[in-house]
């Protein structure tokens, strides 16, 4: 199998389908228009505040008298600019009024008089009906003149189309009979072609049978490599118990070289003399003590000896177990060896049998039944189902069927669907055959993802349709086409398109599933991105990596794996490529999988396959060719294919069970192992025991002795004793000397074995890298036979078909020439035809703009009644606009008026608290203590209430894949969108920390945000369903100096905010509605 997955795509939504619920959500939103401006109200700040009444009275001890009276005189002067500033407000308002009240007379007037003018038009109408009435007929011979220009422009077309076809027939059949045949294909290129892919399919042959060779080795290895390592397991076990026995030899020659000495000294003493009363009574203490020992060492001694001999016997079963498991491992090899042969003699029948129904599929007999009907017969055949399929099952089958036809008025006809879309070809994705190769592999899916804890996918007609049309389009542009539906995509070639994109070792699932989990044993935390899909995981940064580049290697799975998407479709298109050279020969096999939000799940992937089925049996092959020969052929490969699947089957269990065998070799080698060990402890605990009864009866002697006070006998007692010590310590040193040879014998094993194990090693690495090449040029030579049988099809069929008749040709030469002639007269008169035609045309429209020009003139005549009316209209007119005028200079002198009288107020306010803080000693000009009427607020460090706003920047962003915009202040938001692929589009504007509240809400069922300053607008868009996500940023109109304009797409429903006059300007133009200033920002 070859194929190469290329591109997986996150879900995006552009265009989506709206549910019904969603589709009335929307229209209350999109024809809302609310005006969102801010007025903003300017307040007067009344600072009437009066110093305290103990002011004077502290007023000695703080400022001088000069600055008190100089203070004082400035509250004065401010009092008086106040009560100037307070009639120039009342004197500008009473102007304005006045203005105000003159405007409205104007309008009135102007009302009055343009009633009085549409009165007099309709009562004094001119006649133009004869003038109407011959323009219409103008325009009537007008029409008609087109028509006849248009139809003896295409008739002169056609016949120049018709000319030039001629003529290059004629050419062609020209050069055909100059060189004596029509192809240059002889048979030596036939046969040439068919040696090269004999010598192909040979080599193909050659390195599959290297591969498994190879791979036969590699599993060989693998198994020395794991008998190796346990080997050295199991010797450094032997090592460990080795040095343990060593060591408590070596400490047991201790003991025995202290006995020696305490007995050359009891042996001395003894030679010295009897024993004094003291020492008769210690030696009879010492002498009970001793026989009490000796009874505890007697029953030591019998269980102990009990023990060896049942550890002795349990030794005999575990070498008896571990001969019946070495028996059993053999027999369980031998089986496995004789399945293997089985298995690859299946293999090569399931070669063979492949091979002819590949000769049979490539026949120039066509053998698989080919049908006329395509995807676009069966959805309106689902539409015809009744009660059998749900309705909204049909209406989506409904909406298949437009999108596959290019139709559909939700969706827009791709650019390219003419060029790219065949409805039914045999190659194309609209094809029942290639809808029943796409079947295939939706159930496919649903197997792995059942396998893996999953929901089965549904089936989405509409979706299945998009899957289509992108079929046939990937193989002009290998990329995702985001114009067709709103969906996450993996595409995928190969050459066969029975070869599966889910499985193999470069496979959408089953290999970059593997990656997946080798992630997963390196950072546990990737497991919760298992399932979310290819954009979740974008959002990953651990250490592994960044998730969005990561997400390239695995998408496909993640795709695929996911539970939040319900449903998907996939189309198969086997059509030669032509955007990429290189790829010729490959089908290409887009899977698209859908969310629920964007379009129904119709129905279940075996329901569909019902329907499919059922819809083909209604249908009538239009070929069948050597169609039961090829059924007997795939009916061979199936058997085939089925005892090889069960030999496959039968393989693995005897693997399984060989695999059980070694195993309870191993841990039959562990038991024997453990009970060699239990005997040697046993022999050594007996040993020890026997040797202090021995000890222990010596010293009772010796002490007897000394109570009988029989000096030879201590004597001799001792110096037995002595020996018997001697005797102990020289075995001793026996039992160093072998424990450590045994260790050494040990390690030397273990060095043995572990070398074995890096020679395992090394043979298992290359091995693998064997593997590696042996499949790496099995795929070269699949590729190279794939293409050799490919071209000696093509060569083979061409040289069948090539005629060389020159008598048909020049017979056809003749006739050619003939209906030239023919075509060439008949330009002539439609040349003329044309002409007259241009002229009538031209005739008609000089007619129809001198009746227009009739018309006009006889409109524009007025009747006296009707001008003198039209008179004081346009006198009204000058009037209304004089007012205006007068008003506009009347607001900006009130306005004037106002803001000084706001600065004289806080002048006074000022004054007046400097003149409080000399009074009461504070000396401050700054702080005040919020008096009454200030604008501020109490406390400001003396401001006048009108503080500058912090400026917030509002980033936008711009998605290439949905086309939408994001505004936002949140710097999370704005790198994680940057992150996931939106493009930075600087700064739009600045917000304020305090101010008017721009809301954000969010329309799940399109996707798009909308921001608002109108608190109505706001309510309303909640009330119809759209989210709301709080306050974006805050706006301050009193103190913004860059309008925002808000502007309305009504063929997409999107809404775009802007500070810029150019994009301002062309999105006008462009068709967009201007829906007017949405707030003011600052710069």
């Amino acid at each position: 199998m070859q194929y190469r997955p290329k591109h997986a795509a996150p879900a995006k939504r552009k265009d989506p389908l709206v549910t019904p619920a969603g589709a009335a959500r929307m229209a209350v939103a999109a024809g809302l228009v609310v005006s969102m401006g801010v007025v903003g109200t300017p307040s007067i700040a009344m600072a009437n505040g009066i110093a305290p009444s103990g002011a004077s009275v502290r007023s000695a001890s703080s400022g001088t008298s000069a600055d008190i009276q100089q203070a004082q005189q400035a509250v004065d002067d401010a009092k008086d600019k106040v009560a100037e500033a307070q009639k120039n407000v009342e004197s500008t308002k009473s102007d304005l009024d006045k203005a105000k009240e003159a405007k409205t007379q104007a309008d009135k007037n102007v009302q009055t008089k343009q009633g009085e003018y549409e009165q007099a038009k309709k009562d004094h109408p001119v006649d133009t009906s004869k003038e109407q009435a011959a323009l219409e007929q103008a325009k009537e011979k007008q029409t008609q003149a087109e028509k006849d220009q248009q139809t003896a422009q295409n008739n002169l077309d056609n016949a120049n189309a018709e000319l030039q076809s001629k003529q290059d027939e004629l050419q062609k059949a020209q050069d055909a009979l100059n060189n004596g045949t029509t192809d240059q294909v002889t048979q030596e290129d036939v046969n040439k072609a068919e040696q090269d892919k004999n010598t192909a399919e040979q080599n193909k042959n050659n390195a599959n049978t290297d591969y498994n060779t190879a791979l036969d080795n590699k599993n060989n290895s693998a198994d020395a490599l794991d008998k190796a390592n346990t080997d050295v397991t199991a010797q450094q076990g032997k090592v460990d118990d080795a040095q343990k026995a060593y060591d408590s030899a070596v400490q047991a020659k201790a003991d025995a070289d202290q006995k020696v000495k305490e007995a050359e000294e009891a042996l001395k003493k003894a030679q010295e003399g009897g024993a004094s009363a003291e020492e008769i009574a210690q030696a009879k203490t010492k002498l009970a003590e001793a026989q009490k020992n000796l009874e505890g060492i007697q029953s030591q001694l019998a269980d102990a000896q009990t023990a060896l001999t049942n550890a002795k016997a349990d030794l005999q079963k575990a070498q008896d177990a571990k001969k019946q498991a070495d028996a059993d491992k053999q027999e369980a090899d031998k089986k496995v060896t004789d399945k293997q042969t089985e298995l690859t003699a299946a293999e090569q029948a399931v070669k063979d049998a492949q091979k002819k129904v590949d000769d049979l599929s490539n026949s120039t007999t066509p053998s698989t039944p080919q049908y006329k009907e395509s995807a676009a017969d069966f959805y309106q055949w689902l539409q015809k189902q009744g009660a059998t399929l749900p309705s909204y099952a049909r209406d989506d089958a409904g909406e298949a069927y437009k999108v596959i036809t290019g139709t559909s008025t939700k969706n827009t006809k791709p650019s390219w669907y003419d060029q790219y879309v065949h409805l039914g070809d045999a190659q194309d994705a609209t094809s029942i055959q290639n809808m029943l190769y796409a079947l295939n592999y939706l159930e496919e899916l649903n197997q792995l993802r059942t396998a893996d804890g999953l929901k089965e996918y549904k089936v989405s007609f509409i979706t299945l349709a998009y899957a289509q049309l992108n079929a046939d389009a990937v193989r002009w542009h290998y990329n995702h086409d985001i114009t067709v539906g709103s969906y996450a995509e993996n595409l995928n070639e190969a050459k066969d398109p029975t070869d599966s994109p889910w499985t193999g070792n470069t496979s959408w699932w089953e290999s970059e599933k593997a990656l997946f989990d080798s992630w997963v044993k390196k950072d546990p935390s990737l497991e919760e991105y298992r399932h979310g899909g290819m954009m979740n995981f974008y959002s990953y940064n651990g250490v592994l990596g960044n998730g969005t580049q990561l997400a390239a290697q695995v998408g496909h799975y993640l795709n695929a794996a996911t539970d939040g998407s319900k449903g998907m479709g996939i189309g198969v298109s086997n059509y030669a490529s032509q955007g990429n050279p290189g790829d010729d020969g490959f089908n290409y096999f887009p899977a698209r999988f859908v969310y629920e939000a964007g379009g129904s799940l119709d129905v279940s992937v075996s329901e569909y396959r019902t329907l499919l089925e059922q819809y083909i049996k209604t249908l009538t092959p239009t070929t069948n060719g050597n169609a039961a020969e090829l059924e007997a052929a795939k009916k061979e490969l199936a058997e085939a294919t089925a005892k090889r699947d069960a030999l496959k089957n039968e393989l693995d269990r005897l693997k399984s069970d060989q695999t059980a065998k070694a195993n309870a070799v191993t841990e039959a080698q562990t038991k024997l192992d453990n009970a060699n060990k239990a005997v040697s402890d046993a022999n050594t605990k007996v040993s020890d025991l026997t040797k202090q009864q021995t000890d222990l009866n010596n010293t009772i002697a010796n002490l007897q002795a000394i109570i009988n006070n029989d000096n030879s006998a201590a004597v001799e007692a001792a110096q037995k004793a002595l020996t018997n010590a001697q005797t102990a310590q020289s075995d001793a040193q026996t039992k160093v000397d072998q424990t450590k040879s045994a260790l050494d014998a040990a390690k030397d094993e273990l060095t043995r074995l572990q070398g074995i194990a890096s020679e395992k090693k090394t043979a298992d690495d290359a091995n693998a890298k064997a593997v590696a090449e042996a499949k790496d040029k099995l795929d070269k030579a699949t590729q190279a036979y794939n293409e050799a049988l490919k071209k000696f099809t093509d060569i083979k069929g061409d040289f069948e078909n090539q005629t060389a008749n020159k008598e048909e040709l020049q017979q056809k030469i003749d006739q050619l020439t003939q209906d030239i002639e023919g075509i060439k007269n008949t330009l002539t008169d439609l040349t003329n035809k044309k002409a007259d035609a241009d002229a009538n045309k031209q005739a008609a429209d000089d007619a129809v703009k001198a009746a227009q020009q009739a018309l006009d003139e006889a409109a524009s005549k007025n009747s006296p009644e009707v001008q003198d009316a039209l008179d004081q209209l346009n006198e009204a007119k000058a009037d209304q606009e004089k007012a205006g005028s007068e008003l506009d200079k009347a607001q900006k002198a009130y306005d004037k008026a106002v803001a000084d009288k706001k600065t004289a107020d806080d002048n006074l306010t000022t004054a007046q608290k400097h003149l409080n803080d000399l009074l009461a000693g504070g000396g401050s000009t700054g702080g005040n203590s919020g008096n009454s009427g200030n604008s501020g607020n109490s406390g400001n460090n003396g401001g006048s209430g009108n503080t500058q706003a912090t400026p917030v920047p509002v980033h936008r962003l711009y998605n290439p894949y949905s086309g939408l915009h994001m505004w936002t202040t949140n710097e999370i938001e704005y790198t994680s969108l940057k992150t996931s692929g939106w493009r930075d589009e600087g700064i739009a504007f600045n917000a304020v920390s305090e101010g008017v509240a721009v809301h954000r809400l969010y329309n799940q069922y399109d996707g798009q945000h909308l921001w608002t300053v109108s608190e109505t607008e706001y309510k309303v868009l909640k009330a119809a369903g759209w989210r709301d996500e709080g306050i974006a940023f805050h706006v301050n109109d009193k103190q913004g100096s860059t309008l925002v304009h808000r502007l309305y797409n009504k063929f997409t429903g999107e809404h775009l905010w802007t500070t810029g006059q150019t994009e301002y300007t062309t999105l006008k133009a462009a068709g967009w509605r201007d829906e007017g200033i949405a707030f003011t920002a600052l710069s």
